[in-house]
């Protein structure tokens, strides 16, 4: 396929890691772009499977320009992309990983409307395709929410904000300039769509000259598999909480949020609501809410099982003067016999055959001697 002079480059920056069962049909896709002027970038970070010899074969045989970038792996989602960001030349840049599939003319469309405007900072897709690990493609979704939120940056944010959501990334054609003036993701957190969308969109707001379209179209076949970064629910909530702590961190719990993690509280391991809890402010907040206390307490009556319910709560040993309190079988805390700060922990009080321990000072738990 040849370039056309007029055509201003577009950067297709791919990231891969053990994608290599999905490279053939995501670099089809591209190559079969009904835009002209297209170069390629691909970085595969480490990939066990074989996928860094598979991009260096398909680099052989693209029809359009491609550079692949082999490293060892980081999982550092958001510095890969950064990293393919720098190495890309276009004027405008597309943002997909190795399993996704482009639809023929997603590019094309997205690149018209921003040369007719140059206050455009980027044009997306409101609708999208699953695909599953065959390519068979469900119906299509339509994101409706996006209807009054696409008018403004400000209904953009409030959508990340109250739903963790607009639009993939991988539907969207950015400018350049703009992705650059942003400093691209936030390497120090887990990345990956919605940080870059809060940053384009508050880089928006300051610059009230800057614009956006949302094309009524399928801009992307987004793979639903098990590898999928947004599947993980506890690192996609470690992310979602990263974006409100760093960027609404004024603002209070979205009801969202809430459900989402009583949700989550309810149906985790001991081991996962314990990272749970742990992972930031907004969550530990929640321990007075009477309905994230049920939650929790299901998730530790199901862990206790058999076992002495006072004993998975709370064991402690003392020697040497050290008293040594494990709460949950999961954690321990050392502290010098003399020292009672273990009774924030956990205090236990006796009437007659019933107990009742309370934990962090906050949520009780009752049960009789024989339990």
């Amino acid at each position: 396929m040849h370039t056309v002079p007029d055509a201003p480059l577009c950067s297709i920056c791919s990231l891969c890691y053990n994608h290599s069962r999905f490279l053939d049909a995501h670099f089809a896709a591209i190559w079969n772009q009904t835009y002209p002027d297209i170069e390629i970038i691909a970085l595969d970070d480490g990939s066990p499977d074989g996928s860094a010899a598979m991009l260096e074969d398909l680099a052989k045989k693209s029809p359009r320009p491609m550079t692949v970038i082999q490293q060892g792996n980081t999982g550092n989602v958001p510095g890969n992309f950064n990293e393919l960001l720098r190495r890309a030349k276009g004027k405008y840049v597309v943002i997909i990983s190795c399993d996704d599939v482009l639809p023929e003319n997603a590019v094309a469309p997205k690149i018209k409307e921003m040369e007719k405007d140059d206050r455009l900072a980027f044009v997306a897709s409101r609708r999208f395709r699953l695909i599953d690990e065959n390519g068979r493609e469900s119906a299509e979704q339509n994101q409706r929410e996006l209807d009054e939120a696409a008018r403004t940056a400000d209904g953009l944010l409030e959508l990340e904000y109250t739903r963790f959501a607009t639009f993939y990334v991988q539907s969207a054609v950015f400018r350049k300039e703009i992705a650059d003036a942003v400093g691209g993701y936030d390497e120090d957190l887990f990345g990956d769509d919605i940080i870059l969308r809060i940053k384009i969109f508050n880089h928006m707001k300051q610059h009230s000259r800057l614009s956006f379209r949302i094309l009524d179209d399928c801009g992307l076949l987004y793979r639903v598999h098990g590898n999928n970064i947004s599947k993980q629910s506890l690192r996609w909530m470690h992310l979602v909480l990263q974006a409100l702590d760093r960027y609404f961190p004024e603002r209070p719990n979205p009801p969202l949020l809430k459900a989402l993690v009583q949700g989550m509280i309810k149906t985790a391991t001991l081991k996962e609501a314990y990272a749970l809890l742990t992972m930031s402010p907004r969550v530990y907040a929640m321990l007075d809410d009477e309905r994230f206390k049920k939650a929790l307490h299901y998730c530790v009556m199901k862990a206790c099982g058999k076992k002495p319910l006072h004993e998975y709560f709370y064991h402690r040993i003392t020697r040497d003067g050290v008293r040594a309190v494990t709460l949950f079988s999961l954690f321990t805390f050392r502290t010098a016999k003399k020292r009672l700060w273990h009774h924030y922990l956990y205090k236990r009080e006796k009437d007659g055959d019933a107990r009742t321990i309370t934990l962090f000072s906050r949520f009780k738990y009752r049960y009789t001697k024989s339990d």
